[in-house]
């Protein structure tokens, strides 16, 4: 469990860089430049990612349709803005 528990802080703390529109800006300059920033933050969700079992990936993933489906949703807000 304390392995889960550090898996979600992670993940909340990498998910806070995106949806802070602040911090979404400097990883999506880094897309038109260098690409450090953004590719240290993909390499880090990934990482966290491969760590969690199948039944969290699949929640996880369930999660992510959902809010996919609410447009409402400050997630499905920041993801707007990339399209």
């Amino acid at each position: 469990m304390p392995l889960k528990r550090k898996l979600v802080k992670e993940l909340e703390g990498l998910s806070k860089k995106f949806l802070d529109s602040d911090k979404r800006k400097v990883l999506l300059v880094s897309l038109k430049g260098d690409k450090t920033e953004w590719f240290r933050w993909v390499s880090q969700m990934k990482g966290i990612l491969k760590n969690i079992d199948k039944t969290e990936a699949v929640k996880f993933s369930g999660l992510l349709l959902l809010l996919e489906q609410s447009p409402d949703s400050q997630f499905y807000a920041a993801i707007s803005l990339q399209k």
